[in-house]
């Protein structure tokens, strides 16, 4: 379980992190989100909090994962982020993954 200070795992500290250890996070951070939510005071934030579980995906993504088998959890994405407040291009925006090729 995750500290309860709020803080997610930095993606970017963590370059060899497999497709399944990505997605495994995505899972618990988003969890916690949709549990407590962000306080008031962290609402400013959100959009880094969420861009950070889209970084997840995008890492899955580029280790092998398909659009197809990321579908529910980029769902379970845009849900939180509409409960939190944001509006539709913000959710675009935190859904918009392209595969890496070559």
């Amino acid at each position: 379980m995750l500290p309860g200070n709020g803080n997610f795992k930095n993606i970017v500290k963590d370059t060899n992190i497999s497709a399944e250890e990505a997605l495994a996070r995505f899972d618990v951070n988003l969890q916690k989100l949709v549990e407590h939510g962000l306080a008031p005071e962290e609402m400013e934030y959100k959009m880094k909090e969420l861009s950070t579980l889209s970084a997840w995906l995008q890492e899955a993504l580029e280790k092998g994962e398909t659009m197809e088998s990321l579908q529910e959890r980029a769902k379970g994405l845009a849900k939180c982020a509409f409960d939190l407040g944001c509006d539709r291009n913000d959710v675009e925006c935190l859904l918009t993954i392209y595969p890496k090729h070559g």
